[in-house]
């Protein structure tokens, strides 16, 4: 199923907060990101049949085997389906659907784009057979948001999705690093922040859902890179998967017990 016919069905506070033609959302919903809401009045005026959902919950599979590796088991505590991805950018063309995943939070936007999208592609998962559909992206300015858009409409997701990559991560390495300062920063914000909360479930819920995305974008990003199996495993995929692991496990963060105990 394409990724339009999927997404056009989910319905406001059940499945999502918002869901209608982007005109309606920027004449009805106050956003004052002015970096995401210039993008999609450009977008709006170059193609009015655009659509956008807000808040998309996505189900994480206990029995993806990746999850299941990756042993998380905070993720499962969250009420719901755990994630939502802030918003996606959809279009239905008789040619091709395309679907622009958009993550704002700073820093590391680029990594939980990225890991919410190995969450929707999962094997078992909702949006696997459209996972083509689909390109993620945490602009920096408004002009990127279009420029992304615009190449949607002829290009591959796949190529597209490659040459972002390479503008944020030259390496495996690189992410890796990025991932851990990412881990590290929640980890002290946490330990500001929630001692000052009262009611602190939906705090709690942020931080856990964060972790979770780093540790899926690690695992997933070295299980796909074809070079360090070649390379650094020598084709083994038992050791790859064991060192992806590895690597999942050394993003540290605090369990979902004690994110409440905290004083």
């Amino acid at each position: 199923m394409a990724i339009c016919s999927i997404l056009e069905k989910k319905i406001p506070g059940r499945d999502c907060s918002f869901n209608a033609p982007l005109k309606e959302y920027l004449s009805e919903v106050q956003n004052d990101d002015e970096v995401l809401v210039e993008g999609l009045k450009a977008i709006l005026d170059d193609e009015p049949d655009v659509w956008i959902i807000c808040d998309l919950e996505v189900r994480i599979s206990r029995s993806a085997i990746s999850n299941r590796i990756i042993y998380y088991r905070d993720i499962f505590k969250l009420k719901g389906a755990g994630l939502r991805v802030p918003y996606m950018v959809y279009r239905h063309t008789e040619e091709k659907d395309y679907a622009l995943l958009i993550v704002r939070d700073k820093p590391a936007g680029y990594l939980y784009a990225r890991g919410y999208y190995y969450c929707m592609s999962e094997p078992s998962g909702e949006y696997y057979d459209c996972r083509n559909d689909i390109v993620e992206i945490s602009p920096e300015t408004s002009e990127e948001i279009v420029s992304i858009w615009q190449k949607m409409k002829t290009e591959k997701s796949g190529v597209i999705q490659r040459q972002i990559d390479r503008r944020y991560f030259a390496t495996y390495d690189a992410l890796m690093e990025e991932a851990l300062k990412a881990a590290a920063a929640l980890k002290l914000l946490a330990e500001e922040d929630l001692p000052r909360i009262r009611e602190r479930s939906e705090t709690i819920g942020y931080f856990v859902s964060r972790w979770f995305l780093l540790k899926k974008v690690v695992y997933v990003q070295y299980m796909v890179n074809r070079k360090i199996l070649s390379e650094i495993h020598e084709n083994d995929i038992k050791k790859q998967r064991n060192q992806a692991k590895l690597n999942a496990d050394a993003v540290e963060f605090i369990s979902y017990r004690n994110l409440w105990t905290l004083e």
